[in-house]
Formats: structure tokens, C-alpha cells, sequence
């Protein structure tokens, strides 16, 4: 009878989630549908991160992220428009460390890898400073660890002090990562929100339930003008050349902390920029006509 007993509460102890297989961040054909709001529309934003490719760095493997969606402008008093620009942008890349429940992340412009997640952690555990926090230092600890059935499986899920707010806690989950998005800031929400609206593997809905419909910005990106924007090379030493479609627009350039550095008129589809005055490090490039932003990119100046 007590071997009975015990063979029978094996299934129930796999069925509770304890003891379930770690789950790593897909490695392909896998999406992060976002949005951002906040008192500035320049944060109002709906995209989406998807895995590109792989790309070999320093001989190990990553995995490509890129972001695709639309900015909405505001008016006036600071409300969103339906005034939109498209964002298409290379998002740094990734690799899973299965055997320690890590994901390292490298951002866009540099080479140098940090801990994006970890899943290895358990409560009153500090979680680690993210690289996508504004200041770089703000501290997480894990308040409650449980388990959630999501795509069919059974996934780890972190809850971490992040905000008194119980609307805006922050969760990490294993497989899918921060509920505040992908590549989002951990800090409670002050003025910007960020919300993981949903997530698929292999086409299929998983986060925040496998019944929720969840499709791409294709439909909001088609609706919008078609303006065409190539810069290169990026990063630069100096020399910055930029192909459009229109003929006549404006340029502005802004440094690290928003201030503007330079702004030009532009009437031709093709033009040369010497930039090799301008500090070294992140600048923002900004397209637009008639005071509309039709296009922003950061470069990196060596």
C-alpha cells in the first residue's frame, strides 16, 4: 500500500509545477507585443520585439532583437494624436545560460554583456540593477516566487518590489521575462508606463493566456506615410550619409541629454553630414517637415 501511495503522488507533485523544466527565452520565431504611455506623448508608443537571426560576438552565439512599431506625436497641451512615425530598429541581442538560469543581454551600441534576467533567484533575493534602468542602480528584491501554466507548460514566476501599486506589480516570468516588457525598465512607473500586452511562441499565444488574441503593429504601420530613411555607417568616426525618399526636410541632432546640437535644412534625397565636431557617444537624429516628425535613429559617434 505505501508503495501505491507513493507512486501516486509523483504525478501530482509534476501536475503542482514543482520540480518543472526550466524554460529559456525562445531562441526564434517568438514576439513581444508592447505599448508605453505617460504625460508626454513622445512615449506613447505601440510595437513589438521579435528574433531576427542569430549573430556571433566575441565567438558566442546571441540572438538578434528588433523593434517594429509606431510613435505617436501629441498636440499642443500634450495629448496623443493619430499623428504617427514608424520605428524599425535593431534592438541588441541575447543568449540563454540554461544551466544557471541566465539570460545575458547585449544592447545595440556596444559590445559588452550584462544579466538581463535571472531566474535563479529566491525571495529576498536582490535582483540585478537592469541596463535598461535610466539611472542604471534602481534595486528589485523577489517578494513571492510561484508557478503559472502558460503555452502548456509550467513556468517560474518572480514577483518583485518594484512598485506599492498592486495594478502596476511587476512580475518576471520565466520564458517570457519582465511583464513591464522585454527590454523595459524595472523601476515603478513614474510619468512613462510599460505593459506587456502579449506574447507568442511559434505563433501561438502564450502570455497572458493562450485564448488572447495577439497580433502584430502590421495593420498601424501600413496606415501611416511611407517615408523612407537610410543612415550609414552607424557607428560613425565622423562622416554620416543619409538616402530618402523625399526631397525637402529638416535634420536635427540631439546629444545624450536631449539638448539640440545642430539642425539643418535638406533639399535633396541624398546628403552628406560631417559630424566629427560633435561629442563622442549616443546622438539622436530627427527627420521632419513642417514641424512633423516623420523619423528618429540613434547613431553612435566614435
Amino acid at each position: 500500500m505505501k508503495t501505491m501511495i507513493t507512486l501516486l503522488l509523483f504525478p501530482f507533485i509534476s501536475l503542482t509545477g514543482f520540480g518543472q523544466a526550466y524554460q529559456p527565452l525562445p531562441t526564434s520565431n517568438a514576439m513581444w507585443r508592447e505599448n508605453s504611455t505617460g504625460f508626454q506623448c513622445s512615449c506613447c508608443s505601440d510595437y513589438q520585439y521579435t528574433i531576427t537571426g542569430d549573430t556571433v560576438i566575441n565567438t558566442i552565439t546571441y540572438h538578434k532583437l528588433q523593434k517594429t512599431g509606431v510613435n505617436f506625436l501629441e498636440d499642443v497641451i500634450g495629448n496623443c494624436t493619430s499623428n504617427a512615425y514608424s520605428a524599425n530598429q535593431y534592438k541588441g541581442c541575447f543568449r540563454n545560460d540554461s544551466t544557471n538560469k541566465l539570460v545575458y543581454y547585449i544592447p545595440e551600441f556596444t559590445s559588452n554583456e550584462t544579466v538581463l534576467y535571472d531566474f535563479n533567484l529566491s525571495i529576498g533575493d536582490t535582483v540585478p540593477p537592469s541596463p535598461l534602468n535610466y539611472n542604471g542602480n534602481d534595486i528589485n528584491i523577489v517578494t513571492d516566487i510561484d508557478t503559472v501554466f502558460l503555452g502548456g507548460v509550467y513556468r517560474k514566476r518572480f514577483k518583485l518590489d518594484s512598485c506599492f501599486l498592486e495594478q502596476l506589480q511587476l512580475y518576471y516570468i520565466e520564458g517570457i521575462g519582465s511583464t513591464y516588457g522585454l527590454l523595459s525598465p524595472t523601476m515603478c512607473p513614474f510619468e512613462a508606463f510599460y505593459n506587456l500586452q502579449c506574447f507568442t511562441n511559434n505563433s501561438l499565444p502564450v502570455y497572458p493566456n493562450s485564448t488572447t488574441s495577439c497580433s502584430s503593429v502590421t495593420a498601424n504601420l501600413e496606415s501611416l506615410e511611407t517615408n523612407q530613411f537610410s543612415i550609414s555607417p552607424n557607428p560613425t568616426s565622423g562622416a554620416l550619409f543619409i538616402t530618402t525618399n523625399l526631397l525637402s526636410y529638416d535634420i536635427s541632432i540631439f546629444n545624450s541629454i536631449g539638448q539640440l546640437i545642430q539642425k539643418k535644412s535638406i533639399h535633396s534625397n541624398s546628403t552628406f553630414l560631417d559630424i566629427s565636431n560633435f561629442p563622442a557617444g549616443a546622438l539622436l537624429i530627427q527627420f521632419s517637415d513642417n514641424n512633423k516628425v516623420l523619423y528618429k535613429q540613434t547613431i553612435i559617434r566614435q
